[in-house]
């Protein structure tokens, strides 16, 4: 079996001159998410990825992105295509091009099955045009998140609302000709109208890093790595922390997003709050692995929340440092043994959980981190996770074979 996987990750070289054209955050979750899925289906697999980049000029700096081949192994031939990177003409250029990449990848080969990242409109359109003619060959869509949620994204105008609404809705209509899906959570099914497709459950994987460390833990450090959205909660985080952490105490944020800004405002008034820019994928690991803890803001109340899993807890936990964190309903109950949970949402909890993971000692501490980090490495590390999704897959490719 050959999997074409059509997503938005990036090569190695791609990465490097991601970060020096970006103007903001590159979503590197993602591209993570999606390595650590082509790692687990092992070497049989074509990429097709029509980069995630931001929009030329206010947040890319190139306008025209070129046509590129590459390979992540011996066995593998990979397609990026090329684009205009300018909102409205991208989307059109990515349709066309990317069915024209994909109808060349299967007519090439048998025993194929396709598999999309994310619910991206050009994506679905592009498969559905390349599709016509060959209906034996089946089709996956990975969801790691809903876009229904981005509608209400604060600062938003009405007008983008409206468009985002209607992409929805078109979205929703073209899973109906996707023959399954892999979601993050149990929820998601519903909002996708999923009631014949058969669909499997894997809301993370992690790659397991042999490589031993020495950097030191740095003491009475808290530390958060991502969006740095108001909606988020990570404003609310800083505050919380500031009533209650002593002068001993430094809170490390690292990322970029709507609320940056005053974060960095912040953190030049208040030497207890450091922040530490946009950092690579592996600056933020260093961090991550460095940290005494780590925190996620996320509050459970949104409704959102039932239909993600943070890519984040998955990161976090294979750190090897204690993750302490609100309990989200898209977090299956396996993990609550790993994870260290704020009462509810109010301040005074999330206060009492700053205090109390504070007067831990530093052997408590390193003995949760450690246990989390076995946890993900043996239960959900790319082997494992990839050897459900391939049986998942191939019980689609044996029906169509029917």
């Amino acid at each position: 079996m050959r999997t074409v996987f059509i997503g938005g990750l990036f090569s190695e070289k791609q990465q490097e001159d991601v970060y020096r054209n970006s103007k903001t955050m590159p979503n590197m979750a993602a591209n993570v998410h999606q390595w650590n899925i082509v790692n687990g289906l092992t070497d049989e697999v074509d990429i097709i990825n029509p980069l995630f980049l931001g929009n030329y000029p206010n947040e890319y700096k190139k306008i025209f992105v070129a046509r590129e081949e590459w390979s992540h192994n011996e066995r593998s031939s990979n397609i990026s295509p090329s684009t205009i990177n300018i909102f409205g003409l991208k989307q059109i250029f990515r349709l066309f091009n990317l069915t024209h990449e994909i109808r060349k990848k299967i007519k090439k080969q048998d025993d194929t099955v396709i598999v999309v990242y994310s619910l991206n409109t050009s994506f679905l359109v592009s498969l559905r045009l390349a599709m016509v003619g060959h209906n034996d060959i089946p089709t996956c869509v990975i969801v790691p998140d809903l876009p229904l949620f981005y509608i209400t994204n604060a600062g938003k105008s009405k007008l983008y609302r409206i468009l985002k609404t209607i992409d929805w809705k078109i979205m929703v209509h073209l899973c109906k000709r996707i023959d399954s899906f892999i979601l993050l959570t149990e929820a998601m099914k519903d909002k996708l109208n999923i009631t014949k497709q058969p669909y499997m459950i894997s809301e993370g994987i992690c790659e397991v890093d042999d490589k031993k460390y020495d950097d030191p833990i740095e003491n009475n450090t808290i530390c958060y790595t991502g969006t740095l959205d108001r909606e988020f909660g990570i404003l609310d985080l800083i505050r919380n922390f500031l009533a209650v952490a002593d002068d001993e105490w430094v809170l490390k944020i690292a990322g970029g997003g709507n609320a940056k800004s005053e974060i960095e405002k912040i953190s030049r008034e208040n030497p207890r709050i450091i922040y530490c820019g946009i950092l690579t994928n592996l600056d933020t690991k260093k961090l991550q692995r460095t940290s005494k803890v780590l925190i996620n803001p996320r509050s459970s109340d949104e409704e959102f929340t039932k239909y993600s899993f943070p890519s984040k807890t998955m990161e976090y936990l294979k750190s090897g440092r204690p993750v302490i964190m609100h309990k989200l309903p898209g977090i299956p109950p396996e993990y609550d043994d790993y994870l260290l949970y704020f009462d509810n949402t109010s301040d005074d909890a999330v206060q009492k959980g700053l205090i109390d993971v504070m007067s831990k000692t530093t052997k408590e501490l390193n003995e949760i981190g450690a246990k989390g980090k076995k946890f993900v490495e043996t239960e959900k590390n790319c082997k494992v996770q990839g050897k459900r999704i391939i049986e998942f897959l191939r019980k689609l490719l044996d029906k169509n074979d029917i």
